[in-house]
């Protein structure tokens, strides 16, 4: 029987409101200022971009504080391995729209999950600690409740940009219901039999 509070299929979502500073505390943070979520239109171009070059561009940086340095990390790029029931939550921030990869894609080219860690243990690092492994680090407080806490986003990282062949390493793409027979057109197009497309609305209904 498998494990259900992670899922096997690696989500890397396009919709995130551009502009949103690198040293946000917390994922309702990406929506403050008056910033929005990416359009559809947007995000299913961004989708068709990735997918065509085969490369999923490393643009994503964090901060991390010591007690001696403001540390830029990056660049790297992120998919999550949150369960199918919890994707609505993550949508919020993230928007509707998502590349899914398979596992072993993710597991054998150089993706860790992160390491979630509270600000009060990160201040207490020396200046040469961790330099290795910073890369991996995500600072956040911890709550349960939804968007108040990057723990809940299970995020996996790779440093720099990922290349992939689409008939291999795509396993769906999920697209609002708005795009769906743009995104069937463009899976037939290429011959991506093994990709399958799924609307937003399924997500929301299950």
């Amino acid at each position: 029987m498998a494990q259900r509070y992670f899922s096997n299929i690696y989500w890397h979502f396009v919709g995130r409101p551009a502009n949103v500073p690198a040293d946000v505390d917390e994922p309702i943070d990406y929506t403050a200022d008056g910033r929005t979520l990416k359009s559809d239109r947007i995000t299913t171009d961004i989708v068709e971009d990735i997918l065509e070059s085969g490369r999923l561009a490393a643009t994503a940086r964090d901060v991390v504080e010591t007690p001696e340095n403001r540390l830029v990390i990056g660049p790297f790029c992120s998919v999550t391995d949150i369960p199918w029931k919890d994707l609505e939550i993550h949508a919020t921030y993230y928007g509707h729209t998502a590349i899914g990869f398979r596992p072993e894609v993710i597991y054998r080219q150089g993706w860790n999950p992160v390491w979630y860690v509270h600000p009060q243990l990160v201040r207490t690092l020396s200046p040469h600690a961790g330099a290795r492994w910073l890369p991996w680090v995500k600072v956040t407080d911890f709550s349960p409740h939804a968007g108040h806490s990057f723990y809940h986003e299970r995020e996996w990282r790779h440093l720099g940009d990922f290349r992939f062949d689409p008939a291999t390493a795509v396993a769906a793409i999920l697209v609002p219901q708005s795009r769906l027979e743009w995104a069937q057109k463009l899976v037939a197009a290429h011959r991506w039999t093994a990709i399958s497309v799924v609307a937003w609305d399924l997500i929301r209904w299950g």
